[in-house]
């Protein structure tokens, strides 16, 4: 592969929009996300300097090229994942139909439950209850709490992998 065609020649980084400057791309991604540029951008510095070493070939660089446009894809829907939460209003209405839902419900089932329609309707709270508190729990599944995502442990494997690979 010629030098022309590389994929970051003078620090040029592949877009859907054409061939972008990685310091245009910094300051649009500082406004996102400082992290995720940050990491590209090590990425892409990394496989142009095993490229100028001479330890890639330009079919390899192509590849890993796709990949971390891949990457970066799936980096971006992560970030509109994390930085879009549920809605207050909708989770009040949520909370309030539920309410009166359960509320009502006994009402309905009295004529052929009888008796039986007030532990069938503290059945069905619970499950809705439950239900509205666990939507909550995983509303930010990236975080530090006990019930998120491990996304420590999964990029610690990773690079575990990664350096298990490269020393061999």
């Amino acid at each position: 592969m010629r030098q022309s065609q590389l994929p970051f020649q003078n620090n040029l980084v592949p877009t859907p929009a054409g061939k972008v400057p990685i310091k245009y791309l910094t300051a649009w991604f500082a406004v996102v996300d400082p992290c995720s540029l940050n990491h590209l951008e090590t990425m892409y510095r990394k496989a142009k300097s095993l490229l100028d070493a001479g330890h890639l070939s330009g079919d390899e660089l192509i590849v890993i090229d796709k990949d971390l446009k891949s990457f970066f894809d799936i980096m971006g829907a992560c970030e509109r994942i994390k930085n879009t939460p549920i809605p207050f209003s909708y989770s009040i209405f949520l909370k309030k139909f539920i309410f009166f839902y359960i509320l009502t419900l006994p009402i309905g089932f009295v004529a052929y439950f009888e008796y039986w329609a007030i532990p069938i309707s503290v059945f069905v709270f619970y499950v809705l209850v439950s239900l509205e508190i666990i939507a909550e729990e995983i509303e930010m599944p990236f975080g530090r709490d006990a019930n998120d995502l491990p996304t420590q442990y999964l990029s610690d494997m990773i690079r575990g992998d990664l350096n298990e690979i490269f020393t061999e």
